[in-house]
């Protein structure tokens, strides 16, 4: 996993660079300066779960926490790499959903999880031939962005009052990865707010490749074939709202399908971001910065 990890970082780092340069050269990406620049971001917003827990009318439920910070590198006045690294939340409940049939499954899960990715990002709004140094960019802008990113996969169950891990018990009978790969691909838009700082809204969506983002997916699994109890007890959790399934032949001969194996879990992230971007000679470099305020003392010392 670590070296597939690796490869697909290495991939996707390779690719964007090799395309944005044909792009350049049949004029897609704008080279109207010669700056070179790069940004740090921070942000905070909101993650949204698709899944075998979420809510089955279409509506989204259950939003979670998220907080991101990373760093821009551009390669032409409308193309650039991201790098990121993010924290989120996700959960989902039988019990919300307003659902009789799904009440009676009576699963539920949280998980707290870490990304990272590797983006491309496009700008949709070419610099205007006066646009020469980045100070004097857009004030609005709307991009694209995608790539491949991995992210922890770590859901939990509520057990008498505390959080169980769910990956290391099997409760399917299936062991998945805590670390898995997802494709993020989304849209934004940025505001200028001051000559080196914005202000970004996007929302992106990651394809996921696994279905236990939730811990749930297949078939149930006949409690007596488990060697933990624990593991049991959380696989099935019918009987905890009607108490015949607490007998194993009942459980077993009525509805074997604990989740939807046919279609894979997702997430998606909302997020409002603060962008500073330091450049090689426009506002924002050192360079910059030091002939302002060598202007600021010889415009205070003419007169003394």
């Amino acid at each position: 996993m670590l070296r597939l990890a690796l490869a697909s970082i290495l991939a996707a780092l390779a690719v964007p660079t090799a395309h944005a340069q044909r792009m350049a050269g049949r004029g897609l990406l704008v080279k109207r300066n010669s700056q070179k620049y790069y940004s740090l971001t921070v942000g905070t917003g909101t993650a949204f779960y698709f899944g075998d827990l979420a809510n089955t009318g279409g509506s989204i439920t259950n939003p979670g926490e998220q907080l991101n910070m990373g760093v821009r590198v551009r390669f032409s006045d409308n193309f650039s790499m991201r790098f990121e690294g993010q924290y989120y939340t996700l959960s989902g409940s039988d019990a919300h959903q307003g659902n009789a049939s799904r009440a009676k499954r009576n699963l539920s899960f949280r998980a707290n999880n870490f990304e990272v990715a590797a983006l491309g990002h496009f700008d949709l709004v070419k610099p205007s031939r006066y646009q020469d140094k980045y100070s004097r960019r857009a004030i609005f802008n709307s991009y694209l962005f995608g790539g491949i990113g991995f992210t922890s996969n770590n859901p939990q169950a509520q057990l008498n009052g505390r959080w169980v891990n769910l990956r290391p018990l099997g409760t399917e009978g299936v062991y998945y990865a805590g670390l898995q790969p997802v494709v993020p691909v989304g849209l934004g838009v940025r505001f200028r707010v001051g000559m080196a700082s914005d202000i970004m809204v996007e929302y992106g969506y990651r394809i996921a490749f696994t279905d236990y983002l939730d811990d749930v997916s297949g078939n149930y699994k006949p409690r007596s074939s488990f060697s933990n109890e624990l593991a049991a007890q959380l696989s099935d959790r019918r009987g905890e709202i009607n108490p015949i399934f607490k007998d194993e032949a009942v459980a077993n001969k009525y509805n074997r399908f604990r989740g939807n194996p046919g279609q894979k879990d997702a997430y998606g992230i909302l997020s409002v971001k603060y962008q500073y971007t330091f450049t090689n000679t426009g506002y924002g470099s050192f360079r910059s910065r030091m002939g302002m305020r060598r202007g600021r003392w010889l415009r205070f010392n003419r007169y003394k």
